[in-house]
Protein backbone atom coordinates (compact mmCIF):
# COMPACT_ATOMS: atom_id res chain seq x y z
CA UNK A 1 0.00 0.00 0.00
CA UNK A 2 1.09 3.11 -0.52
CA UNK A 3 1.58 5.51 1.90
CA UNK A 4 2.19 9.46 1.92
CA UNK A 5 5.61 9.07 3.18
CA UNK A 6 6.50 6.80 0.63
CA UNK A 7 5.64 8.13 -2.46
CA UNK A 8 6.89 11.94 -1.19
CA UNK A 9 10.10 10.58 -0.79
CA UNK A 10 10.04 8.67 -4.07
CA UNK A 11 9.18 11.80 -5.93
CA UNK A 12 11.60 13.75 -4.21
CA UNK A 13 14.26 11.54 -5.39
CA UNK A 14 12.85 11.51 -9.22
CA UNK A 15 12.81 14.64 -9.21
CA UNK A 16 16.72 14.84 -8.49
CA UNK A 17 17.20 12.28 -11.03
CA UNK A 18 15.15 14.00 -13.74
CA UNK A 19 17.01 17.32 -12.66
CA UNK A 20 20.29 15.47 -13.18
CA UNK A 21 19.40 14.24 -16.58
CA UNK A 22 18.32 17.28 -18.29
CA UNK A 23 22.23 18.70 -18.08
CA UNK A 24 23.43 19.16 -21.34
CA UNK A 25 26.60 17.31 -20.59
CA UNK A 26 25.07 14.27 -21.24
CA UNK A 27 24.83 14.59 -24.89
CA UNK A 28 28.39 15.26 -25.03
CA UNK A 29 29.40 12.37 -22.89
CA UNK A 30 27.14 9.59 -24.71
CA UNK A 31 29.01 10.48 -27.81
CA UNK A 32 31.97 9.68 -26.28
CA UNK A 33 30.79 6.30 -25.18
CA UNK A 34 29.49 5.97 -28.94
CA UNK A 35 33.32 6.73 -30.32
CA UNK A 36 34.38 4.26 -28.02
CA UNK A 37 32.35 1.79 -28.76
CA UNK A 38 32.43 2.25 -32.70
CA UNK A 39 36.26 2.31 -31.99
CA UNK A 40 37.09 5.13 -33.12
CA UNK A 41 40.46 7.31 -31.56
CA UNK A 42 40.08 9.53 -28.67
CA UNK A 43 40.00 9.80 -24.38
CA UNK A 44 39.59 7.18 -22.41
CA UNK A 45 36.49 6.66 -20.95
CA UNK A 46 35.38 6.58 -17.14
CA UNK A 47 33.09 4.22 -15.57
CA UNK A 48 32.87 3.28 -12.07
CA UNK A 49 30.58 0.22 -10.89
CA UNK A 50 30.73 -2.66 -8.71
CA UNK A 51 30.82 -0.45 -6.19
CA UNK A 52 30.77 -1.73 -2.72
CA UNK A 53 27.39 0.16 -1.51
CA UNK A 54 27.04 -0.89 2.13
CA UNK A 55 30.50 0.57 2.66
CA UNK A 56 29.51 4.26 1.07
CA UNK A 57 26.43 5.32 3.72
CA UNK A 58 29.31 7.54 5.91
CA UNK A 59 26.63 10.23 5.74
CA UNK A 60 23.01 9.22 5.52
CA UNK A 61 22.78 9.89 1.83
CA UNK A 62 22.08 6.26 0.67
CA UNK A 63 19.95 5.34 4.02
CA UNK A 64 16.47 4.06 2.77
CA UNK A 65 13.56 6.00 4.26
CA UNK A 66 10.23 3.83 2.63
CA UNK A 67 8.71 1.60 4.55
CA UNK A 68 7.40 -0.89 1.28
CA UNK A 69 9.70 -3.26 -0.01
CA UNK A 70 8.59 -2.47 -3.51
CA UNK A 71 8.73 1.34 -2.64
CA UNK A 72 12.41 0.66 -0.91
CA UNK A 73 13.85 -1.20 -4.01
CA UNK A 74 13.29 1.77 -5.82
CA UNK A 75 14.51 4.34 -3.65
CA UNK A 76 17.34 2.43 -3.42
CA UNK A 77 18.16 2.42 -7.06
CA UNK A 78 17.32 6.44 -7.25
CA UNK A 79 19.60 7.34 -4.39
CA UNK A 80 22.24 5.19 -6.02
CA UNK A 81 22.17 6.83 -9.00
CA UNK A 82 22.28 10.26 -7.41
CA UNK A 83 25.15 9.67 -4.64
CA UNK A 84 27.32 9.03 -7.82
CA UNK A 85 26.41 11.44 -9.79
CA UNK A 86 27.00 14.09 -6.47
CA UNK A 87 30.68 11.99 -5.89
CA UNK A 88 32.10 9.94 -8.63
CA UNK A 89 29.95 10.00 -11.55
CA UNK A 90 33.23 9.79 -14.23
CA UNK A 91 31.67 9.59 -17.43
CA UNK A 92 28.10 8.86 -16.48
CA UNK A 93 25.00 9.12 -17.96
CA UNK A 94 21.91 10.01 -16.48
CA UNK A 95 18.70 9.58 -18.20
CA UNK A 96 14.98 10.64 -17.50
CA UNK A 97 14.00 7.05 -17.56
CA UNK A 98 13.42 4.74 -14.23
CA UNK A 99 13.26 1.15 -15.51
CA UNK A 100 10.76 -1.94 -14.82
CA UNK A 101 12.24 -4.80 -15.55
CA UNK A 102 10.26 -8.18 -16.55
CA UNK A 103 9.43 -10.86 -13.47
CA UNK A 104 10.97 -13.95 -14.64
CA UNK A 105 12.71 -17.05 -13.58
CA UNK A 106 14.03 -20.10 -15.16
CA UNK A 107 14.28 -23.73 -13.66
CA UNK A 108 18.38 -23.71 -13.86
CA UNK A 109 20.29 -26.28 -15.93
CA UNK A 110 19.95 -29.24 -13.49
CA UNK A 111 22.41 -29.14 -10.85
CA UNK A 112 21.64 -27.24 -7.78
CA UNK A 113 25.12 -25.58 -6.52
CA UNK A 114 26.24 -27.31 -2.64
CA UNK A 115 28.83 -25.30 -1.52
CA UNK A 116 29.99 -24.21 2.03
CA UNK A 117 30.69 -19.83 2.47
CA UNK A 118 32.49 -18.10 5.04
CA UNK A 119 31.49 -14.34 5.38
CA UNK A 120 33.81 -11.61 6.66
CA UNK A 121 31.55 -9.08 6.04
CA UNK A 122 28.19 -9.10 6.92
CA UNK A 123 27.21 -6.11 5.18
CA UNK A 124 28.67 -7.39 1.85
CA UNK A 125 27.74 -9.95 -1.10
CA UNK A 126 30.92 -11.15 -1.08
CA UNK A 127 32.25 -14.35 0.17
CA UNK A 128 34.38 -17.44 0.19
CA UNK A 129 33.41 -20.61 -1.32
CA UNK A 130 34.06 -24.43 -0.99
CA UNK A 131 32.05 -25.85 -3.69
CA UNK A 132 31.17 -29.45 -3.23
CA UNK A 133 32.02 -31.47 -6.81
CA UNK A 134 28.81 -32.96 -8.59
CA UNK A 135 30.16 -33.62 -12.06
CA UNK A 136 32.45 -36.40 -11.75
CA UNK A 137 31.44 -38.79 -14.41
CA UNK A 138 29.87 -38.53 -17.93
CA UNK A 139 26.78 -39.70 -16.29
CA UNK A 140 26.86 -36.51 -14.11
CA UNK A 141 27.73 -34.35 -17.02
CA UNK A 142 24.57 -35.22 -18.70
CA UNK A 143 22.57 -33.92 -15.75
CA UNK A 144 23.16 -30.85 -17.16
CA UNK A 145 19.91 -29.74 -19.16
CA UNK A 146 18.16 -26.26 -20.77
CA UNK A 147 16.42 -24.37 -18.57
CA UNK A 148 12.40 -23.39 -18.51
CA UNK A 149 11.90 -20.12 -18.80
CA UNK A 150 8.91 -18.50 -16.59
CA UNK A 151 7.87 -15.52 -17.47
CA UNK A 152 4.65 -13.62 -15.45
CA UNK A 153 3.14 -11.00 -17.32
CA UNK A 154 0.86 -9.67 -14.60
CA UNK A 155 3.50 -9.13 -11.93
CA UNK A 156 5.33 -7.41 -14.28
CA UNK A 157 2.99 -5.42 -16.10
CA UNK A 158 1.08 -4.46 -11.97
CA UNK A 159 4.59 -3.23 -11.64
CA UNK A 160 5.04 -0.95 -14.04
CA UNK A 161 1.40 0.33 -13.24
CA UNK A 162 2.71 1.25 -9.65
CA UNK A 163 5.81 2.82 -11.11
CA UNK A 164 4.22 4.83 -13.09
CA UNK A 165 1.89 5.96 -10.68
CA UNK A 166 4.58 6.60 -8.05
CA UNK A 167 6.50 9.05 -10.11
CA UNK A 168 5.78 8.37 -14.27
CA UNK A 169 5.34 12.27 -14.64
CA UNK A 170 8.32 12.65 -13.57
CA UNK A 171 10.46 10.06 -15.04
CA UNK A 172 9.71 8.23 -17.66
CA UNK A 173 8.91 4.27 -16.85
CA UNK A 174 10.60 2.53 -19.33
CA UNK A 175 10.11 -1.20 -19.69
CA UNK A 176 13.29 -3.41 -20.48
CA UNK A 177 13.40 -6.83 -20.91
CA UNK A 178 16.82 -9.70 -20.03
CA UNK A 179 19.70 -8.24 -20.18
CA UNK A 180 22.40 -10.42 -22.17
CA UNK A 181 25.11 -8.23 -20.40
CA UNK A 182 24.64 -9.34 -16.98
CA UNK A 183 26.95 -11.54 -15.61
CA UNK A 184 24.03 -14.07 -14.53
CA UNK A 185 22.14 -13.87 -18.47
CA UNK A 186 25.63 -14.10 -20.22
CA UNK A 187 28.23 -16.68 -21.23
CA UNK A 188 30.47 -17.22 -18.50
CA UNK A 189 30.34 -21.10 -18.79
CA UNK A 190 33.82 -22.15 -16.39
CA UNK A 191 32.67 -19.68 -13.79
CA UNK A 192 29.25 -21.76 -13.49
CA UNK A 193 30.70 -24.87 -14.06
CA UNK A 194 33.38 -25.22 -11.13
CA UNK A 195 30.49 -24.22 -9.22
CA UNK A 196 29.27 -27.84 -9.92
CA UNK A 197 32.31 -29.74 -10.52
CA UNK A 198 34.59 -27.72 -7.74
CA UNK A 199 37.45 -25.29 -9.31
CA UNK A 200 40.31 -27.87 -8.78
CA UNK A 201 38.73 -30.56 -10.38
CA UNK A 202 37.52 -29.20 -13.25
CA UNK A 203 40.97 -27.42 -13.69
CA UNK A 204 42.28 -31.43 -13.59
CA UNK A 205 39.64 -32.86 -15.44
CA UNK A 206 40.63 -30.11 -18.13
CA UNK A 207 43.94 -31.64 -18.88
CA UNK A 208 43.32 -35.08 -17.88
CA UNK A 209 39.79 -35.89 -19.46
CA UNK A 210 39.08 -33.41 -21.78
CA UNK A 211 36.27 -35.60 -23.16
CA UNK A 212 34.23 -34.52 -20.00
CA UNK A 213 35.49 -30.85 -20.00
CA UNK A 214 33.74 -30.94 -23.99
CA UNK A 215 30.66 -32.38 -22.79
CA UNK A 216 29.95 -30.53 -19.84
CA UNK A 217 30.77 -26.92 -21.84
CA UNK A 218 28.63 -28.21 -25.03
CA UNK A 219 25.49 -29.03 -22.51
CA UNK A 220 26.10 -25.97 -20.81
CA UNK A 221 26.29 -23.84 -24.01
CA UNK A 222 23.11 -25.38 -25.59
CA UNK A 223 21.25 -24.67 -22.33
CA UNK A 224 22.49 -20.99 -23.00
CA UNK A 225 21.32 -20.82 -26.49
CA UNK A 226 17.92 -22.68 -25.77
CA UNK A 227 17.53 -20.37 -23.15
CA UNK A 228 18.35 -17.41 -25.65
CA UNK A 229 15.77 -18.89 -28.05
CA UNK A 230 13.19 -18.89 -25.15
CA UNK A 231 13.70 -15.12 -24.50
CA UNK A 232 13.16 -13.97 -27.86
CA UNK A 233 10.20 -15.98 -28.44
CA UNK A 234 8.32 -14.23 -25.03
CA UNK A 235 9.65 -10.90 -26.32
CA UNK A 236 12.20 -10.29 -23.36
CA UNK A 237 15.22 -9.53 -25.58
CA UNK A 238 16.50 -5.91 -24.22
CA UNK A 239 17.98 -3.71 -27.04
CA UNK A 240 21.76 -2.77 -26.02
CA UNK A 241 21.90 1.11 -25.69
CA UNK A 242 23.10 2.93 -22.59
CA UNK A 243 23.20 -0.31 -20.25
CA UNK A 244 26.56 -1.52 -18.51
CA UNK A 245 28.42 -3.90 -21.12
CA UNK A 246 30.55 -6.37 -20.56
CA UNK A 247 33.68 -4.53 -18.23
CA UNK A 248 31.78 -1.80 -17.51
CA UNK A 249 31.35 0.66 -19.83
CA UNK A 250 28.29 1.96 -21.32
CA UNK A 251 26.71 0.48 -24.37
CA UNK A 252 26.03 3.62 -26.71
CA UNK A 253 26.72 2.49 -29.96
CA UNK A 254 26.06 3.01 -33.88
CA UNK A 255 26.98 -0.78 -34.46
CA UNK A 256 23.59 -1.82 -33.56
CA UNK A 257 19.53 -1.23 -34.80
CA UNK A 258 19.32 0.12 -31.01
CA UNK A 259 15.30 -0.25 -31.92
CA UNK A 260 13.34 1.10 -28.38
CA UNK A 261 11.79 -1.56 -26.30
CA UNK A 262 8.43 -1.43 -27.41
CA UNK A 263 6.35 -0.62 -23.45
CA UNK A 264 2.85 -1.90 -24.74
CA UNK A 265 3.74 -5.25 -26.66
CA UNK A 266 6.60 -6.18 -24.55
CA UNK A 267 8.83 -6.97 -27.00
CA UNK A 268 11.28 -5.74 -29.26
CA UNK A 269 11.06 -4.85 -33.06
CA UNK A 270 12.48 -8.15 -35.84
CA UNK A 271 15.88 -9.30 -34.79
CA UNK A 272 15.70 -8.74 -31.10
CA UNK A 273 18.99 -10.84 -30.80
CA UNK A 274 20.44 -9.24 -33.58
CA UNK A 275 20.10 -5.87 -31.47
CA UNK A 276 21.69 -6.99 -28.78
CA UNK A 277 24.94 -7.04 -27.02
CA UNK A 278 25.79 -10.85 -24.88
CA UNK A 279 28.86 -10.97 -22.36
CA UNK A 280 31.03 -13.61 -22.62
CA UNK A 281 34.12 -14.41 -19.73
CA UNK A 282 36.32 -17.16 -19.32
CA UNK A 283 38.01 -16.15 -15.94
CA UNK A 284 38.71 -19.33 -14.88
CA UNK A 285 40.68 -20.72 -17.24
CA UNK A 286 42.52 -17.34 -18.03
CA UNK A 287 46.00 -18.89 -16.64
CA UNK A 288 45.59 -21.96 -18.81
CA UNK A 289 45.64 -19.98 -21.90
CA UNK A 290 46.63 -20.50 -25.19
CA UNK A 291 46.44 -23.95 -24.58
CA UNK A 292 43.12 -24.47 -22.51
CA UNK A 293 41.21 -22.60 -25.69
CA UNK A 294 41.99 -25.03 -28.20
CA UNK A 295 41.30 -28.19 -25.68
CA UNK A 296 37.85 -27.29 -24.58
CA UNK A 297 36.46 -24.38 -26.36
CA UNK A 298 37.06 -25.85 -29.57
CA UNK A 299 35.14 -29.59 -30.32
CA UNK A 300 36.24 -31.26 -33.04
CA UNK A 301 36.95 -29.42 -36.15
CA UNK A 302 33.62 -30.93 -37.89
CA UNK A 303 31.57 -29.21 -36.02
CA UNK A 304 31.33 -25.70 -35.14
CA UNK A 305 31.29 -24.90 -30.90
CA UNK A 306 28.34 -23.79 -29.41
CA UNK A 307 30.12 -20.90 -27.80
CA UNK A 308 30.77 -19.61 -31.16
CA UNK A 309 27.27 -20.07 -32.45
CA UNK A 310 26.27 -17.89 -28.96
CA UNK A 311 28.08 -15.19 -30.34
CA UNK A 312 26.71 -15.51 -33.55
CA UNK A 313 23.07 -14.60 -32.43
CA UNK A 314 23.73 -11.26 -31.13
CA UNK A 315 24.52 -8.02 -32.64
CA UNK A 316 27.83 -7.56 -30.38
CA UNK A 317 29.68 -9.58 -28.05
CA UNK A 318 31.21 -8.34 -25.01
CA UNK A 319 34.82 -10.44 -23.65
CA UNK A 320 36.44 -10.87 -20.66
CA UNK A 321 39.33 -13.32 -20.37
CA UNK A 322 41.13 -10.98 -17.10
CA UNK A 323 44.13 -10.92 -18.60
CA UNK A 324 44.08 -14.19 -21.26
CA UNK A 325 42.51 -13.55 -24.55
CA UNK A 326 45.77 -15.27 -26.10
CA UNK A 327 44.71 -17.20 -29.22
CA UNK A 328 42.03 -14.85 -30.61
CA UNK A 329 42.63 -17.11 -34.10
CA UNK A 330 40.42 -19.82 -32.72
CA UNK A 331 37.36 -17.20 -33.26
CA UNK A 332 38.29 -16.60 -36.38
CA UNK A 333 35.49 -14.24 -37.23
CA UNK A 334 33.26 -16.51 -36.56
CA UNK A 335 31.48 -13.93 -34.65
CA UNK A 336 30.11 -10.93 -35.56
CA UNK A 337 32.00 -8.06 -33.78
CA UNK A 338 33.81 -8.70 -30.32
CA UNK A 339 34.90 -5.81 -28.09
CA UNK A 340 36.89 -6.79 -25.31
CA UNK A 341 37.89 -5.48 -21.41
CA UNK A 342 41.87 -5.58 -21.52
CA UNK A 343 43.70 -6.20 -18.36
CA UNK A 344 46.46 -4.50 -17.55
CA UNK A 345 47.87 -7.92 -17.03
CA UNK A 346 47.68 -8.63 -20.21
CA UNK A 347 50.31 -8.90 -22.92
CA UNK A 348 50.71 -5.46 -25.12
CA UNK A 349 51.30 -7.49 -28.21
CA UNK A 350 48.26 -9.89 -27.57
CA UNK A 351 45.72 -6.75 -26.98
CA UNK A 352 47.08 -5.20 -30.20
CA UNK A 353 46.51 -8.35 -31.89
CA UNK A 354 42.60 -8.89 -30.58
CA UNK A 355 41.95 -5.37 -31.38
CA UNK A 356 43.21 -5.59 -34.85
Amino acid sequence: MTTFTDRDILRRLAARQAEIASLPIHQQTVAGWKRLNDRKPGKPMVHIYQVCWHEMDVDGELTLQCQDPFHRAAEGQLRRTIYQWDHFRGDMVVTAEFGSPPVVRDTGFGLEVEEEIVRTDLRGGVVSHRFHPQIKTVADAEKLRPPQVIYDREATERNHARLHALFGDLLAIRPYGVNLEAYSQGYAPWDWLVRWWGVQEALTDLVERPQLAHLAMERLTQGVLARLDQYEALGLLNPSQGVVTGNGGLGYTDDLPGAPFDSVRQTTPDSAQGASVDLGENQVSAALWPVSDRATISPPQERQPSSIRLGQETGLSAGLGEGGIHTTDIWGGAMSQIFSGVSPRMHEEFALQYEA
